[in-house]
């Protein structure tokens, strides 16, 4: 496929690749890079935030344009002025695909903002000033945070650069993930907004009154989270052992990495706590549990993996790298986090064998979605609180898909 949509970009069509959970738009997003390495093309690999552009080990679309939490495409005027135009200017110059992943989180405001940049940088009145540009995303999942409720049109599609952009969608509609059909028809049907009698029923069989052990909860908020796994490990009667991360680079390049991390800054260990790897690994993926068992003799943890692999986990590098590929800043910790919780929100893009997910606190179009779709199997799904006013999705993103034809 990476073959077709490279052709469709040269021919001077900006390309949307969707598509639910378990599809493979990450994997797709790999394989257009190595196919576009091949041609000996210049591409910028972006994502819409810091944690998602790890998975595709890019960067976000903010650091790539330099513009921060900026929507207005006033702050153009301003940004022409700063030290760093000139710089941007000619990444932009030499970059031939800029590819923008969970382009789901990008407000219609940013991505305005986006095509002015690129337009300005280019000196072109064409759309993104003429750059080739391949979204990736699905927008029946998270959507980007809006500060003011009244704001109705802020999805990327809803952009007049989108709409004026000559974008082309290609959806992938065969699911990887799972494959129990059941499972993925219902998914399907939550990731629409449908709650009818076969999501009941199934939802009903992986309904929990008592949390479970061993088992990753997905929940709605930093604070639940940050509150079950302290809880968890004062559980443990085992010495507590300490791992600080070490960084390197300047002070606003590594905060941003380390802001971007999912895996802690300071990370508290026992022998007996539940942990979440945070990196993939030749034995291990991102998502996958385990539970330490010991420490080696220099200090490293030992995890029995969930299937049944031990393995020891040093000190591993994260890097924020410029299109050029030079290192801004680096980011080296043990690559665990304590497993017991995590929001959902940090969930996207993860596979997980098993996950207990509180449904209280819901509160936005997705999230149930989201949530549910990290598990391969719903045997292995366990749900509290579910209530069906937590199936919500957005009615705009909705019509979006349902005009498409030929989404499931």
């Amino acid at each position: 496929m990476e073959i077709e949509i490279y052709e469709k970009l040269m021919s001077g069509t900006n390309v949307f690749v969707t598509g639910a959970a378990g599809v493979g738009k990450s994997y797709f997003v790999n394989k257009f890079r190595e196919y576009c390495n091949k041609k000996y093309l210049n591409i910028a690999v972006t994502s819409s935030t810091g944690i998602s552009s790890t998975h595709i080990d890019g960067q976000t679309i903010h650091k790539f344009l330099g513009f921060g939490i900026q929507t207005s495409k006033d702050y153009v005027k301003t940004y022409k002025k700063s030290k760093f135009w000139d710089y941007m200017v000619s990444r932009v110059e030499e970059t031939d695909i800029i590819i923008i992943d969970e382009i789901s989180m990008i407000s219609s405001f940013q991505l305005d903002l986006i095509d002015c940049i690129l337009k300005t940088a280019c000196e072109s009145s064409r759309p993104f000033g003429g750059k080739r540009m391949l979204f990736i995303g699905d927008f029946l999942q998270m959507p980007p945070v809006i500060q003011n409720p009244l704001i109705k049109d802020y999805w990327a599609f809803q952009a007049d650069s989108w709409i004026n952009g000559n974008v082309e969608v290609t959806l992938l509609d065969k699911v990887y993930r799972q494959d129990d059909l059941d499972f993925v028809s219902v998914l399907h049907k939550v990731r629409k907004g449908i709650c009818d009698e076969e999501v009941r029923s199934l939802l009903k069989q992986c309904a929990i009154s008592e949390s479970t052990d061993c088992k990753v909860k997905f929940v709605a908020t930093n604070s639940t989270a940050d509150k079950i796994n302290s809880a968890k490990l004062a559980e443990i009667e085992a010495p507590l052992k300490v791992f600080r991360a070490n960084t390197y680079g300047r002070e606003n390049q590594v905060r941003a990495l380390t802001k971007s991390m999912i895996t802690p800054e300071v990370l508290s260990l026992k022998v007996g706590v539940r942990v979440l790897v945070t990196k993939n690994g030749d034995n291990y993926v991102n998502g996958s549990m385990g539970t330490v068992t010991k420490f080696t003799k220099y200090g490293s943890p030992v995890v029995l993996l969930d299937t049944g692999i031990t393995e020891i986990f040093e000190y591993q590098n994260w890097e924020l790298k410029s299109h050029a590929g030079r290192v801004l800043a680096e980011f080296s910790q043990i690559p665990l986090k304590l497993g017991y919780a995590i929001t959902i929100h940090k969930s996207q893009g993860m596979t997980v064998d098993a996950a207990e997910v509180d449904c209280s606190g819901i509160f936005c179009a997705g999230q149930l979605y989201v949530s549910l779709s990290r598990v391969k199997s719903n045997k292995n799904l366990f749900l509290k609180n579910f209530d069906r006013t937590n199936v919500i999705v957005d009615k705009s993103a909705l019509k979006f898909y349902n005009t498409l034809g030929g989404e499931k």
